[in-house]
């Protein structure tokens, strides 16, 4: 008789007794009604008490045979996943501007998708940088120096430890004294951040193993035993060393020192230097804007807008710092105060022609073009007479103010009628072509240039007085020819125009660097960028290209340093703010990060993939109200954006429960539609990944076993006869005793369905030292003998190793030299079916897989048990535990 047949009459046998009893115990059968003739009435039948069903839960998992007297099952759903929210997808690559350019709030007109193009890439090739013109090398000098990589784990190692020289040697390690600053004595050769330490006092210092980072022991040292002591070169301990340095009255000490504390993020600390050259130097301008660039710098636009005001106040007489006091204005959407401020400028300095300049732009962006054009006419008197020439030139530095702000039929208006001044106007046809290019139409820009007399393949050069236009002509006409995918006309029209204007030659390189980028030379776009930069290093586009090659190549460190100083130049230029933020993240800096994200989103509230990285740091920062606030925005924006949907299904993972895992299922399915529709692998990726993830463990429950008793019960079944006991004690199983037959397994099993298996992990106790084999084995049994099956754990000899028996017959072992025994002996051993189509397992340790394996003999097993083993020869004493099993299993 089998075991289901056993278990079927013994159910049988328990409702009969069952029944019995509650007849006995006064459930009796109603009386049955009878008609007069006899015959039965029609009645309801009986209603059992309730008691007398299984609980809803019990009987779900048919997944093993278990007793009818054995305890309750325990099975439960695996705990959710711990799910990373997707990391931010790249922003879209700002297309070179044209010359003269747009200002860099508008920047955003001319976004495209990041996408390597092949042509450009062929285009691109062979192009290198003449060396005798000054430009830079391809990497920084340093890589070039064999000592480099000393210089760099040198550097790395100052910044994680404290140091001390003796014997002219660096020992690293922590100094243990409450305040070291109170060690200091001096300056160890005026070295920053190394010191001189105080006679009568004692240095706790603990030496650290720089390889793995652990203590190696503590010692104490005077002013005699060392040379000299450093802190860790951190930005406080360096902004210290340096800070001692200075005297009360060092004006330019302070300015330098601000401007380090400014160039390391460090604002707090440089706005309190500046202050101090503020009250040095009271009736200079310069401190004051140096005070102002930091608080611009931290978006803290009222506290810039104070220091112009106070400077002011105190009749400092700076037209830079009226303007500054105006751009602030403009940036608070308070034009009527920003034109007060540019009026006064012009009042006291009527040739200050910036003011001029913002004035004629704000006027025209009000729609005040009367106005606009005479402050320009003005602007342009200062520059010029008053020919045809010039009051086109006017007209179209008008034009340029309304391009400037976006408004492109009035800049077009206004070119017609410098057009109309002086037909054929070579810059006004440079500029329609542009107004063109802005608005989308590259190929009608590229024909509009094409007709330009001037042709760099002529070999027709223009006099010295005309350069500034023919590079003009030549940089544009090579940025509609790009737009018009003519990559190798491009190419020879920007080179063309770098050999013809030095000056501007920065931005020639530049758009070189730009092509080279989409194209995917990285070596030759990084090359020309920084010929860029080293004409024109306060170029906010070279800077910012700077940042999108870093971020292409991952380098988020360098990728944040460039957008920094893309806003130093362009504070208005938000793109460059969204990928400050996006390389925060990268950095693990969020709440920096975030800061800029809100910054960024205050200019375009309108961007969903905006809100999306807002809502990325929100969460990370543990906001989950802000992110899901965002996520909101997004969603609201743009109902079907992929990366938005991604962010929301973890959103409502992570919080909103059984119900929230539901909905996220479908918000995850909907980022797959979105995605495939709009070709965004990463988002398509992400979703089918993370989708597939839950769906997965969903799909699974879990057995577990603390063996937290004084009997093993709950189906273990325990085979003990060649001189090993095993018994439950001190909330374990503990095997011991002394083997009496060889090569004999004592073992300790469980059986389980082997369709509905995933995994089993049991964490095992013995010492490398015992001469024993233990582990842990999955095997399909034939009545009492195992006919296939796989052993893996200790040796023998102390060695992590795996055996696979088939048809009875054991394969050599298999001794993993990768992966060692700890030396504590406590491990956690499991084997994970990867397929049962194929026969394929993982085998594990600690939850990592260690070697993978193929045993086709076991994948038709219909049961199978797990468990552990051990063994050892004959007349061996061995001791061994095991603790916290962990069955994971299918449904159904």
């Amino acid at each position: 008789m089998n075991k289901e047949t056993l278990v079927f009459l013994l159910t049988l046998l328990l409702c009969g007794s069952l029944l019995t009893m509650g007849m006995l115990s006064g459930w009796k059968a109603p009386d049955i009604p009878r008609t007069k003739f006899g015959k039965t009435a029609k009645v309801d039948p009986p209603i059992p008490k309730k008691s007398f069903f299984l609980a809803e839960d019990e009987g779900l998992w048919d997944l093993e045979s278990r007793d009818i007297f054995a305890e309750p099952r325990d099975i439960e759903d695996l705990p959710p996943l711990e799910i990373l929210a997707p990391e931010p997808l790249p922003l879209d690559l700002i297309r070179v501007p044209p010359y003269p350019a747009p200002l860099p709030v508008l920047w955003s007109r001319l976004r495209q998708g990041f996408i390597t193009d092949e042509d450009a890439g062929a285009a691109t090739a062979d192009l290198t940088v003449d060396v005798s013109s000054g430009s830079v090398s391809l990497l920084p000098e340093e890589e070039h120096d064999p000592t480099s990589d000393l210089a760099k784990k040198r550097a790395k190692l100052a910044r994680e430890f404290d140091r001390i020289s003796k014997d002219g040697r660096l020992t690293y390690g922590r100094i243990r004294n409450k305040d070291p600053r109170s060690l200091i004595d001096g300056e160890a050769d005026r070295q920053e951040n190394r010191y001189l330490l105080k006679q009568g006092l004692k240095l706790d210092f603990v030496q650290y193993n720089t390889r793995s980072g652990r203590p190696m022991g503590a010692t104490e040292f005077s002013g005699d035993d060392i040379e000299w002591f450093a802190l860790r070169d951190t930005i406080d301990n360096l902004y210290y060393a340096k800070k001692r340095l200075l005297t009360p009255g060092d004006y330019l000490g302070r300015k330098k020192l601000g401007e380090w504390c400014q160039s390391h993020g460090a604002l707090e600390l440089a706005a309190s230097v500046f202050q101090e050259a503020c009250q040095l130097a009271p009736e200079q301008a310069e401190p004051r804007l140096a005070l102002a660039d930091v608080f611009r710098q931290g978006f803290r636009w009222e506290d810039e807008l104070n220091v112009c005001l106070a400077a002011l106040s105190d009749n400092v007489q700076s037209g830079a710092i009226l303007t500054r006091a105006g751009e602030i204005y403009e940036i608070f959407d308070l034009p009527s105060k920003a034109e007060e401020s540019y009026r006064q400028v012009l009042s006291s300095y009527p040739d200050h022609l910036e003011a001029q300049l913002r004035l004629g732009g704000l006027l025209s962006q009000s729609g005040r073009d009367d106005e606009a054009v005479t402050i320009l006419q003005q602007a342009d008197k200062l520059a010029a007479g008053g020919s045809n020439a010039e009051r086109a030139q006017t007209l179209l530095q008008l034009a340029q103010a309304f391009m400037a702000r976006g408004r492109f039929s009035e800049a077009d208006r206004e070119i017609s009628r410098a057009l109309s001044v002086v037909p054929g106007h070579p810059e006004a046809t440079r500029m329609l072509a542009m107004v063109r290019y802005l608005s989308g139409e590259s190929g009608a820009a590229h024909e509009l240039l094409k007709g330009l007399s001037y042709s760099p393949y002529a070999g027709g050069r223009a006099d010295e007085g005309h350069s500034h236009s023919q590079f003009a002509s030549l940089f544009n006409r090579g940025l509609a020819a790009m737009g018009a995918r003519a990559f190798p006309e491009a190419r020879e029209n920007f080179e063309a125009a770098a050999s013809l204007d030095p000056v501007q030659a920065g931005l020639a390189r530049a758009a070189l660097g730009y092509l080279a980028l989409i194209g995917g030379n990285w070596d030759v776009s990084f090359e020309q960028i920084q010929t860029a930069l080293e004409v024109a290093p306060n170029e906010a586009y070279h800077q910012y290209l700077l940042g999108k090659f870093h971020s292409a190549r991952g380098n988020h460190g360098e990728a944040r340093d460039a957008f920094r100083e893309t806003l130093q130049v362009a504070p208005k230029f938000s793109w460059a703010m969204a990928e400050l933020s996006r390389s925060a993240y990268f950095l693990e800096e969020y709440e920096e990060g975030s800061r800029y994200a809100r910054a960024a989103l205050q200019v375009l509230p309108t961007s969903a993939e905006l809100h999306v990285l807002a809502g990325l740091h929100a969460l990370r920062l543990g906001e989950v109200a802000d992110a899901r606030d965002h996520v909101s925005q997004a969603l609201g924006l743009d109902e079907d954006d992929p990366a938005a949907l991604n962010l929301n299904a973890v959103v409502l993972y992570q919080t909103g429960g059984g119900e929230g895992i539901l909905r996220s299922l479908d918000y995850f399915q909907r980022a797959i539609t979105s995605a495939t529709k709009r070709n965004d692998l990463t988002s398509l990726d992400y979703a089918n990944q993370h989708r597939t993830a839950i769906e997965d463990n969903r799909s699974k429950v879990q057995w577990r076993d603390d063996f937290n008793r004084k009997q093993i019960k709950r189906g273990w079944e325990a085979q003990e006869r060649f001189g090993i006991r095993v018994a439950a004690r001190e909330n374990k199983v503990q095997f011991q005793g002394t083997q009496n037959q060889e090569e004999k397994l004592t073992t300790l099993l469980r059986e389980f369905s082997h369709r509905t298996l995933v995994s089993y992990q049991i964490t095992v106790d013995m010492k490398p030292l015992e001469k024993a084999s233990f582990g842990v084995l999955l095997a399909r049994f034939q009545r009492e003998d195992i006919r296939d099956g796989i052993f893996f754990g200790k040796d023998g000899e102390g060695r992590l190793a795996y055996t696979i028996l088939k048809s009875r017959t054991p394969q050599d072992p298999v001794v993993l030299s990768d992966v060692s025994w700890p030396t504590e002996g406590v491990v956690t051993l499991g084997i994970e079916l990867k397929s049962l189509k194929e026969g394929s397992y993982r085998l594990l340790m600690d939850g990592e897989v260690v070697q993978e394996i193929q045993v086709p003999s076991l994948k038709n097993a219909g049961m199978v048990k797990m468990g552990v083993y051990g063994r050892s020869g004959i007349g061996s004493r061995w001791e061994g535990s095991v603790d916290d099993a962990l069955i994971v299993m299918r449904k159904g």
